[in-house]
C-alpha cells in the first residue's frame, strides 16, 4: 500500500458555507486561484446548487460566471461541484433538466461531481445524475453520508457501498457532515467500507465541529483511504474541515508523504486571513471536544446560516433555543440523517417554532 496521501480543497466551497455563510465573493476568490491549481490538490471544491441562490441574492453575482472565471485559471486541477440530488432547491426535477444541468455545469468548467444522496437511497434519482454527469464527461465520486442511529450499522454501510460500485462511479467517499466520527468508530466502519468497494478509490470527508475530525482524518489514512478532504485556515478548522497544514505535518510525522505544496499555500491563507480581518468574518478556530455535537447532530453550515438569519431578525439570543428544538424536530420526523436537505429543514422549522412561541402552527412547504 502506497503512502502517499492526496487532499481535496474544501475551502471556496465547504469552508466558505460552514464559517462565512456563502458570503465569499468571487472577486476574493480569483487572485488566489492559480496557486491552488499549483499546489497538487486532487480536485478543488468550488461551488454547490443551494450556492447560486446566496450568490445571486445577497451578493448580487452570476454562479455561471464564477465558475467560468475560475476554470480560466484553474487549468490543471479538476473543479468540483457538491451536488444534491436536486437543482438550486430541493425538490424533484425532471430528467431533461438534470441532464440540462449537468451540461452546463461540465460546459462552464466543472470536471468533478461530489454527488450525494441525503438519505443514501442510490436506487431514486442517483442513477439518473450518474449517468447524465458521465456522459457530460465529469468524474462522479458518490458519498456515503455518516449518521448515528440504530440503522446506520457497519453492515449498512457495506452494502451502501456495493450499491455506489455498482453504479460506476469513479470515487466513493464518506462524508460526516456532523463532524460525528470517532476514531474508535474509524476503526470498524473504514475497513468494512473498504472490504465493499473492492479497488475503487475511497476518500474522507468530515468536519471539526466536536474537535475530533484531525484525529479520524489520521486514522483514515491509517486504515487506507489515501484523499482526504481539507480546507486552508482561516476557513478551516471551527466547523469547517481540518486544516490542510496541520493533516500534511501531522502525517509526515507519521512517516506518509502528503502531496501537497504548503509553501504555495501560505500566501493563500495570508490573503484570506486579510479578507476575514477586512470584512470581519470568522477565522477558524481548533474547537474543544463537543459532547452536545452527538445530541442535536446540526452541520456546521447550517449552524452558521442559522446565526446570520437570526442575526436579521434581531433574535440571535435565542441561537440556544433553536438549536433544543432542532432535536425535538428531528425526533418528530424520524431522525433523518442531518445533511442537506434534511438539516435545512429541521432548522427553518425549529426557527420557526421559537420565534413564533408555537409548534407546527406553520409549517414549511419542504418538510411537508
Amino acid at each position: 500500500m502506497s503512502n502517499t496521501v492526496r487532499f481535496v480543497d474544501t475551502t471556496l466551497r465547504d469552508g466558505n458555507q460552514s464559517l462565512w455563510a456563502l458570503l465569499m465573493s468571487t472577486s476574493m476568490m480569483l487572485p488566489i486561484a492559480e496557486r491552488l491549481d499549483e499546489a497538487g490538490f486532487k480536485a478543488i471544491d468550488l461551488i454547490a446548487p443551494a450556492h447560486f441562490k446566496t450568490i445571486v441574492r445577497d451578493l448580487r453575482e452570476n454562479p455561471w460566471e464564477r465558475i467560468r472565471l475560475m476554470a480560466e485559471k484553474v487549468t490543471h486541477t479538476p473543479l468540483g461541484v457538491m451536488q444534491q440530488c436536486s437543482i438550486t432547491g430541493f425538490s424533484i426535477v425532471p430528467k431533461c433538466l438534470v441532464e440540462l444541468w449537468m451540461k452546463r455545469l461540465a460546459g462552464n468548467g466543472i470536471r468533478r461531481v461530489h454527488l450525494m444522496e441525503a438519505s443514501n437511497d442510490f436506487g431514486l434519482r442517483v442513477p439518473d445524475f450518474v449517468q447524465y454527469a458521465h456522459a457530460a464527461g465529469m468524474e462522479v465520486v458518490l458519498a456515503l453520508t455518516y449518521s448515528i442511529s440504530p440503522k446506520h450499522t457497519d453492515e449498512y454501510f457495506a452494502q451502501k457501498a456495493r450499491d455506489a460500485v455498482a453504479l460506476g462511479v469513479g470515487a466513493v467517499f464518506l462524508k460526516d457532515p456532523g463532524g460525528l466520527l470517532t476514531p474508535e468508530r474509524m476503526q470498524t466502519l473504514v475497513p468494512a467500507i473498504l472490504a465493499a468497494v473492492g479497488g475503487v478509490p475511497m476518500e474522507f470527508h468530515s468536519h471539526c465541529t466536536t474537535g475530533l475530525a484531525p484525529l479520524c482524518y489520521l486514522e483514515a489514512v491509517k486504515l487506507g483511504i489515501p484523499t482526504l478532504h481539507t480546507a486552508i485556515p482561516p476557513l478551516a478548522n471551527a466547523s469547517s474541515q481540518p486544516s490542510v497544514f496541520n493533516v500534511a505535518s501531522n502525517l509526515r510525522f507519521l512517516g506518509y508523504t502528503p502531496q501537497i505544496d504548503e509553501e504555495l499555500l501560505r500566501p493563500v491563507s495570508q490573503h484570506l486571513q486579510f479578507i476575514a480581518k477586512r470584512e470581519d468574518r470568522p477565522i477558524g478556530m481548533p474547537l474543544e471536544f463537543d459532547q452536545y455535537q452527538y445530541v442535536h447532530q446540526i452541520p456546521g453550515g447550517v449552524i452558521s446560516n442559522l446565526k446570520r438569519q437570526l442575526e436579521q431578525l434581531r433574535h440571535l439570543d435565542k441561537l440556544p433555543q433553536v438549536i433544543e428544538e432542532c432535536i425535538q424536530v428531528r425526533k418528530d420526523f424520524g431522525y433523518p440523517i442531518m445533511v442537506t436537505p434534511f438539516s435545512q429543514f429541521v432548522a427553518t422549522q425549529a426557527a420557526l417554532h421559537v420565534v413564533m412561541g408555537q409548534r407546527y402552527t406553520q409549517v414549511v412547504d419542504d418538510l411537508i
